[in-house]
């Protein structure tokens, strides 16, 4: 569990990102997309949650469900996800699918205070009874971040473990991203399959 000083100086520098790398625009969308959120009248059994990557997935029409919920946040973060995870828990999804992470190291936080946020978004999931797949952060070999995002995934690999929750590791190749950082359709289509199996178990 992250303690409270912890928890509060790595939200303080996700606020602090925002304010010193042009992120007025995403607090605006942050804000925009939460308020949506709110808007849902259906229950989805399976939610997607995190950043652009997630967020640019068409997941209904990749998946077939119709019960599987979008609530990735251009933009966000660790830190940034655990502020709005009450959002999630309000839905009262099945099973949440959580990929996070590399805004946070472009920000240039620590990989273990990344990894230590995203724990505590495991414990208030568990806590709510709600089942959590944690997934790799996605790149690229050629990544200038490899290092920080091995770093990163190694950490995530052990909350797993100590968790028991389930870890997705997508093979995301450099021909599967558009830009470096945010998936093609091959990408998506990776995904989609790697996933597969968990969707039909939810959302059969």
């Amino acid at each position: 569990m992250v303690c409270g000083g912890v928890l509060e100086q790595n939200l303080s520098k996700y606020r602090k990102a925002k304010k010193h790398t042009g992120y007025e625009a995403v607090t605006s969308i942050y804000q925009h997309r939460r308020e949506i959120f709110s808007l849902n009248s259906v229950r989805p059994k399976i939610v997607m949650l995190g950043d652009s990557i997630t967020q640019e997935g068409a997941w209904t029409e990749l998946t077939g469900c119709r019960e599987i919920a979008n609530m990735g946040i251009s933009g966000d973060t660790a830190a940034g996800v655990l502020e709005r995870i009450s959002d999630v828990i309000q839905a009262k999804p099945l099973v949440v699918l959580l990929l996070v992470g590399i805004n946070d190291l472009e920000a240039k936080l620590d990989p273990e205070v990344v990894a230590k946020t995203i724990d505590e978004i495991a414990l208030r999931l568990s806590n709510a009874g709600i089942s959590l797949f944690l997934t790799a952060v996605m790149t690229a070999p050629a990544s200038a971040d490899a290092a920080h995002i091995s770093a990163l995934n190694t950490a995530i690999g052990k909350i797993a473990t100590r968790r028991n929750l389930p870890l997705i590791e997508v093979p995301i190749l450099l021909a599967d991203l558009r830009d470096g950082t945010h998936l093609n359709a091959s990408g998506y289509a990776k995904w989609r399959a790697t996933i597969a199996p968990l969707i039909g178990r939810f959302c059969g």
